[in-house]
């Protein structure tokens, strides 16, 4: 008779799957928040206390506020983008803190808006290359780019809660819109135009992403985005710029085409 040895020993468990690693730059992905892996846990709302505003104590839904270490790379990297305004005109702006702005909602809205603005400049496009086979144009791509806001601190509570809008624009240069800056000085200006800062002698300022498809250039105070004169005058631009003290505005009019990243504080 064959005897056959049979073990007893428990059978290890398999290994664990290797962790996926999520592209934060392609944005369909961030319609899922809680892929944003490098947000930390915060509270159901952010308080901003009366000693910080010099306000009412203001609760904004959805929305945390995550203090930055100013020696981690994430801040830093802030500090060399807002440094870069203070070089060049010389200004004494120091930064006392960031803070990460962790809205999903807004999240949500942005990857959206960003779908919706490829699809519609293809659209477009496609159209208009069917009908003119030989006047065919590329279809321009989505950029993601990174600028700063200037605000009041009685102003932020809603800009935090329901993003950036139109209808709180008071002057429009460039264009009506929401403005964001190529530099941190233009924009540090503006907030402190808006008040004497906090207790503290503290400013807001905020460094943002908004997305861009085709800009209408302009130094003249335009209330809607013209049509494409390449396009047979089919589809509207999307965004306003132009330039200002040596750098870039752009002026946005759409929701959604924004989000704050980051609130800084400065004196």
């Amino acid at each position: 008779l064959e005897v056959f040895a049979v073990s007893l020993l428990p059978v290890p468990p398999p290994p664990e799957p290797p962790k996926k690693t999520v592209d934060h730059t392609i944005y369909q992905k961030r319609l899922n928040p809680s892929l944003v892996t490098h947000w930390e846990p915060t509270p159901a709302m952010a308080v901003f206390s009366k000693d910080i505003t010099g306000h009412r104590q203001e609760e904004i839904p959805s929305c945390g506020l995550s203090e930055l270490d100013m020696k981690s790379q994430e801040a830093l990297g802030i500090v060399r983008e807002f440094n870069k305004g203070v070089i060049r005109s010389k200004r004494a702006d120091v930064i006392t803190k960031i803070e990460r702005i962790q809205c999903p909602q807004q999240i949500i809205g942005f990857g959206q808006y960003i779908i919706q603005l490829t699809n519609r400049l293809k659209l477009e496009y496609d159209i208009y290359n069917h009908t003119n086979p030989s006047k065919t144009h590329p279809i321009p791509q989505v950029s993601l780019k990174h600028g700063w806001h200037g605000t009041s601190w009685s102003a932020l509570p809603t800009i935090l809660g329901n993003g950036f809008s139109v209808g709180h624009t008071t002057t429009y240069v460039h264009g009506l819109g929401c403005y964001f800056a190529e530099f941190s000085d233009y924009s540090a200006s503006f907030s402190q135009s808006k008040g004497s800062g906090d207790p503290n002698g503290l400013y807001p300022i905020l460094y943002c992403e908004f997305a861009c498809g085709e800009g209408y250039q302009t130094s003249s105070s335009h209330k809607e985005l013209p049509t494409k004169p390449h396009l047979g005058g089919h589809g509207q631009y999307d965004y306003f710029w132009g330039t200002q003290s040596s750098q870039t505005l752009w002026s946005l009019p759409h929701h959604g085409s924004a989000i704050p990243r980051y609130l800084v504080y400065f004196k």
